[in-house]
């Protein structure tokens, strides 16, 4: 595929670390990608956990990037723990869940540039990506996010991937803030939007929507936003319903499709 676009690689795809080189497969397709990541699979709602072990949660914090360590060490890949877990951070929730991401865009990082693909982690409470709270609903300041705009500007003129931190970015205040459970797909339509980039892929673990929840033959190739906003409502989780408005509102096309079929899935768009 030869437009550029944002890859989200969800916690569906990125299960351990095993899925490792099944990333690494996806991103060949595609040229000069941008990855947005999730924790790995099961790490977020293990933070959510120990964030209540009030006297433990650095330990546990700790050996979860150990962990992350440890899969990168099984490819023989040397990598030192450079993500700062900082005494503050702990004490706050949302700072305390975002290592999950932080976690993952770092090991997926390492993996890639160990295998001959160059890439450096994002987080995007440390590089800019702003986030608005509005009548209690947490959205990414698109226009206030030039900081975020230049990091990822830096990283691809160096030649390496951009491998950005889905999940949360940061306020106003310099405090880290989630944009809201399994809010990724909405992460890769904002930094698309800030990037000026029309075209989202958010890999699945199906190959696509269906019109009918009941139905696996009932996929469909394309598809507008009001069909794919009704088919949400009705009770699809296949995509995050903050990513298809603002990815309408912006006039982008997204792609929902699986690693095993990344020439198909289902376009989501007004335009075809």
């Amino acid at each position: 595929m030869t437009e550029k676009c944002v890859i989200k690689i969800g916690g569906s795809v990125l299960k351990d670390g095993s899925s490792l080189p099944r990333v690494m497969d996806i991103i060949s397709h595609f040229r000069s990608p941008i990855l947005v990541v999730s924790a790995f699979g099961g790490i977020t709602d293990a933070l959510y956990r120990f964030y209540e072990y009030d006297e433990s949660r650095m330990d546990k914090l700790r050996d979860l990037l150990l962990m992350h360590l440890g899969i990168l060490w099984k490819y023989n890949i040397e990598a030192h723990p450079e993500i700062s877990i900082q005494d503050s951070s702990i004490l706050d929730q949302d700072a305390y869940v975002s290592y999950g991401e932080k976690m993952s865009a770092f090991t997926l990082a390492r993996f890639l540039t160990g295998n001959g693909i160059p890439a450096a982690p994002i987080y995007t409470d440390e590089a800019g990506l702003i986030v608005e709270e509005i009548s209690k609903e947490r959205t990414v300041d698109l226009e206030g996010s030039r900081a975020f705009f230049e990091n990822i500007a830096r990283v691809e003129t160096s030649g390496k991937v951009p491998v950005v931190t889905g999940f949360f970015g940061i306020d106003r205040y310099g405090k880290t803030r989630i944009l809201g459970r399994n809010s990724s797909d909405y992460s890769a339509v904002a930094v698309a939007a800030i990037l000026g980039i029309r075209e989202v892929i958010l890999i699945k673990d199906v190959p696509g929507i269906y019109m009918n929840l009941e139905d696996r033959t009932s996929i469909v190739n394309r598809i507008d936003y009001e069909t794919a906003l009704r088919i949400v409502d009705r009770g699809s989780k296949v995509v995050h319903r903050a990513a298809l408005r603002l990815a309408m509102k912006m006039g982008m096309n997204l792609l929902i499709t699986s690693p095993e079929n990344l020439e198909s899935g289902t376009v989501i768009g007004d335009l075809f």
